[in-house]
């Protein structure tokens, strides 16, 4: 019984991770909607300081931050992947976001392949904007994309 209950429990994880469910489950439980805001860039050379840039609106909010970068030429240096916002108590914050790479896990990478970024959720101040960038000393080429999930 209780490896079906792990079982369920992991499916809808999944089923929330893909965004099947963040909707509805959102409104049931609190009245909250979410807006899902998406990009993606590729064949880029250098970091990029704006890969995705999201208004937070007139009141504070809560977002769920991922990103996803294939790394596919690698020469030499480390690329990372960063978060950029003010949260609530107007403190600003850069998160370098933590994933799994073909050569384990950690926050560079350092070679091709995946890099699959673990979401973070953050509670950004109104009137600010919350940034996912990339950083780094590169001579790669890679595809980059990130996602933020707006949770009111």
């Amino acid at each position: 019984m209780r490896r079906h209950a792990l079982a369920a429990v992991s499916l809808l994880a999944l089923l929330f991770t893909l965004g099947l469910f963040a909707g509805r489950v959102g409104a049931q439980s609190q009245g909250a909607s979410v807006s899902r805001s998406h990009a993606r860039l590729t064949g880029q050379t250098a970091a990029v300081a704006t890969v995705l840039s999201v208004p937070v609106g007139g009141s504070d909010c809560t977002f769920l931050v991922s990103a996803n970068a294939n790394v596919t030429s690698y020469t030499s240096g480390t690329l990372q992947v960063k978060v950029v916002y003010t949260d609530e108590t107007n403190t600003s914050n850069t998160v370098t976001l933590q994933g799994h790479f073909t050569s384990g896990y950690g926050v560079n990478v350092t070679g091709t392949g995946a890099f699959e970024v673990n979401p973070i959720q953050i509670r950004a101040k109104a009137g600010t904007n919350v940034v996912v960038e990339t950083t780094g000393t590169l001579v790669i080429i890679y595809n980059v994309e990130a996602l933020a999930d707006l949770i009111q």
